[in-house]
Order: structure tokens, then sequence, then C-alpha cells
């Protein structure tokens, strides 16, 4: 909350009014707990607080390759047919979600000049990627070119 105060001014206006909502939303859930009323939030702020929950501990876990929804399910104390409908929600999958974040890593770890020194297969790995021929695929799928060459574009100041 700190930071979204010292970093407002510098938003768009609509990434400000979205931030807003976020934060208003966690800080009602946040109170609730402390004040033992989270039954009088309603149910859609409860769960957008755990979307955003669930997805922060994603973020903080994509290294370790047996992240899961099995995994992210027992974390949050919740069943992972209840996982699924929170992400159906969101119009997206788990594992979809999973995967587009380890990828957009990998992009940026690509992109980067200070991991020149890094294998593709490195980088994947790095992210969650056990299997170096799917992460292939998966990357070539999502951004059009494979891993290798999307790598030599950045480097030439092309992607």
């Amino acid at each position: 909350m700190e930071q979204l105060l010292r970093q407002g001014p510098a938003l768009e206006p609509a990434d400000r009014a979205r931030l807003e909502t976020v934060a208003i939303d966690l800080s009602t859930v946040f109170l609730a707990a402390i004040a033992d009323v989270s039954r009088m939030v309603p149910a859609q702020t409860r769960q957008q607080a755990l979307v955003r929950q669930i997805k922060s501990f994603v973020q903080h876990r994509l290294p370790h390759s047996d992240l899961s929804p099995v995994s992210i399910a027992a974390a949050h104390h919740i069943s992972v047919r209840y996982l699924h409908h929170l992400f159906r929600q969101e119009e997206q999958t788990v594992g979809g979600y999973i995967r587009a974040q380890r990828l957009e890593r990998c992009r940026t770890d690509l992109a980067d000049d200070h991991q020149i020194g890094r294998s593709v297969a490195e980088i994947a790995a790095r992210w969650g990627f056990a299997d170096a021929a799917a992460f292939n695929r998966a990357f070539r799928l999502a951004y059009g070119v494979p891993p290798g060459e999307y790598r030599r574009h950045a480097s030439a100041g092309h992607a």
C-alpha cells in the first residue's frame, strides 16, 4: 500500500483507478479478517482478493517446477476444484496462468544482456520448465519465434 502511495502519481489514470479499486478491496478483506466479520464482506470481493493472493503466491514460486494447482490449492486451504472455478471466472486456467507467467519471465531474461552467459535451457529451467523441448514449443507458440531466435533479435535491438 505504501508503494502504491509513492508510485501512484506516476501511473496512468486508468491504471491508478484499477489499483485504487484493488487497494480498497484488499483493505476491506484485511479489516474484515481482523474484525472477524469476513462473512459481511461480499463474496465477490473475497473471491477477487483470494485470486490476487493466489496470483501473488504463483509469482513468488514460479521457479519451483512442482508448482501446480494441487500445491496452490493446498497452500490456500481450498479445493483444487474451487481453485479452477476461481480462474474460470477470470477466463483462464490455472495452468495457463502459470505457463504465461513463466514464459514472460523467460522472455524478459532472454532479452536481458546480463543473462547472455546463461543458455536458453538454463533460463527455462530457472523459471520452472523442466523439459527444454516443451519450453521451446510453448515459447514459439506464445511469441511466434523460437527462444534462441528471440534472443538474437533482442540482443540486436529488434525484440
